[in-house]
């Protein structure tokens, strides 16, 4: 009709010279920037000017990132054939997979410089495309995926953000029709992804420097210097305090104010990947303002902080092997009295035998030290008050 007459018009003479997408939600829909509806798929007379801009981007991502799941020489034969009068193969959905390096930022002593972690971007690429995007609205989709260095929850998030650069980029083509794989592909190649997400769990100004409080955590094993990397560069941001156990089983222990502390935990525990392994916050307690025992020293590796509870090695598997009836003492001894005791009560939860460890008294140990301090909450004196002041910590920590 007279809308798909009018985008001829406009779309020949080259890539699609005179478009201007605007993807700005309306109540009706999504909108070209005339003012007329943009259509979900594409007028079949103008995929060939859709073919030549598909094979310019792929020879652009083959060039910068390199390509997997389809062939760019491939692609422009079947652009020739589909000019020449026969059927291309470009008339069903495609799936574009591009290998980018994501760089790891690392600020914490002995980590200066950046890292790369593998990043896979995969386009569901809509017949028509680039002239459809490559959104869900439009049957496309982006997807990142960091298997192994993050959670599936922060993919998901980051999955969102790639959609919104998808967006982005239709914005600011300005005429053109954009290269919508090229520009989410530097998207992520310039950028943390993992510490753009761990941004999102702030704490929030009005609620800090209300309490402080401290959390023990039990994970089957810390190994992975990327995640020991952003839990000390984390704690620093924070300013939380104590000690990063990494090993078999590993452990976190952590002092801060409790916004903070919440935030700290959500990033270490949620943002990078754990898999199926357990993880556990064994216990938070709220730190009363008259603790006479000081703060626990700056975020650590255990190991490099208190190497007497640490066998380097020590665990079957090769990983380091933390004594940790030893570790409870050794924070008495060092005036950690309290936090000292708070790892005592729950030590059956940290049990293990040069890294073997029964999952059945582990848990076991885990409802203990859950109804232990239920007990604690109904039989501590202070009034309402102090009562709904752990109340608010341990929800803010779980």
């Amino acid at each position: 009709g007279a809308s798909g007459e009018r985008q001829r018009q406009r779309l020949r003479g080259g890539r699609g010279a005179g478009v201007a997408l605007m993807y700005t939600q309306k109540q009706t829909g999504w909108w070209w920037g005339d003012g007329s509806a943009m259509r979900k798929t594409a007028d079949p007379e103008l995929l060939p000017l859709a073919w030549g801009a598909l094979v310019e981007e792929l020879s652009a991502l083959e060039k910068e990132f390199g390509v997997a799941g389809c062939d760019p020489v491939g692609v422009m034969q079947e652009v020739q054939r589909g000019r020449g009068g026969e059927l291309p193969m470009y008339t069903k959905p495609m799936y574009v997979s591009v290998e980018v390096p994501t760089p790891v930022l690392t600020h914490h002593d002995g980590w200066e410089g950046t890292r790369a972690l593998a990043c896979e971007v995969g386009f569901s690429l809509p017949v028509g495309y680039p002239m459809v995007p490559c959104i869900e609205q439009c049957r496309g989709d982006v997807e990142i995926n960091m298997a192994g260095s993050v959670s599936k929850q922060t993919m998901k998030t980051l999955s969102r953000e790639a959609h919104q650069q998808v967006i982005l980029a239709g914005e600011a083509a300005q005429g053109a029709l954009p290269q919508y794989m090229v520009e989410v592909c530097r998207w992520a190649a310039s950028r943390d992804l993992i510490q753009l997400v761990a941004a999102q769990a702030s704490p929030k100004p009005a609620l800090k420097n209300k309490s402080r409080s401290r959390v023990l955590c039990r994970m089957h094993h810390i190994v992975s210097p990327v995640k020991l990397q952003y839990g000390l560069d984390w704690a620093r941001e924070l300013g939380v305090t104590g000690f990063i156990g990494t090993g078999q089983p590993g452990a976190v222990i952590a002092e801060g104010d409790t916004e903070c502390l919440a935030a700290f935990v959500e990033r270490f525990a949620n943002v990078v990947h754990w898999g199926p392994i357990p993880r556990d916050i064994v216990a938070t307690h709220a730190i009363p303002g008259d603790d006479p025992a000081p703060p626990l020293p700056r975020m650590r590796e255990l190991a490099d902080a208190l190497p007497e509870v640490v066998a380097v090695g020590g665990a079957f598997n090769g990983r380091n092997s933390i004594d940790f009836p030893k570790l409870a003492a050794e924070l008495r001894r060092l005036g950690h009295v309290s936090c000292g005791e708070a790892l005592e009560e729950v030590l059956g939860v940290y049990a293990h035998d040069d890294g073997h460890v029964d999952n059945e008294e582990r848990e076991q140990a885990l409802r203990d030290a859950a109804a232990a301090a239920a007990a604690r909450k109904q039989s501590s004196g202070g009034g309402a008050k102090k009562a709904k002041a752990k109340a608010k910590a341990k929800k803010r920590l779980q």
